[in-house]
Order: C-alpha cells, then structure tokens, then sequence
C-alpha cells in the first residue's frame, strides 16, 4: 500500500473518514478472486462522528469483475464477504 483514504457514510448523513495504515491483498490472476486485510486509523468525521478516532480492521474477499486492456490486471472489483471490527472514540461533548 503506497496511501489510501476513504469514508463510510451513514442513514443520517454522517461521515467517518479514515485512511488505510497497514494492509495486505493476495490475488490469484487464475481464478480472479482475491483476499484483503486492512487496517484503518480513523481521522475525523461530521455529524455523530465529529473529531473521532481509533482503529478499524477489516478482512473481505472477492472477485475482479473489470481487467486492463491487456486482460491479465485487475482494476475494478467486488468485495462478497468481510468483517470489520474495531473501536471508534467519541469525544465527549460538554
């Protein structure tokens, strides 16, 4: 992993950001699934999520469903199954 970044948004219009911190992914190009393991740090988010922080772990597998013109590299694909876990920190609001 070189960076990456994203957020999860919730019903209400939240947002809890975080960026990737640590993270493994073993594809194999025969079959084209693949699995990951990613750890999250979380930097912030808006509404419930307001200046949050801790860790998130995930771990999900699934398939390519989109490859480069040469056919051989994944570029786009689905996560069927995964797991997240970890501790989110709410400040506590005076």
């Amino acid at each position: 992993m070189v960076a990456a970044a994203g957020i999860f948004r919730f019903q209400d219009g939240s947002l809890l950001t975080y960026k990737t911190t640590a993270g493994t992914q073993c594809i194999d190009f025969t079959k084209g699934t693949a699995t990951v393991a990613f750890t999250y740090g979380i930097t912030g988010g808006t509404g419930f999520f307001k200046n949050a922080t801790g860790t998130l772990q995930v771990t999900a597998s699934g398939y390519a469903v989109l490859f480069d013109a040469t056919g051989h590299q994944p570029v786009l694909g689905v996560i069927t199954d995964g797991l997240l876990t970890g501790t989110i920190v709410l400040p506590n609001e005076d």
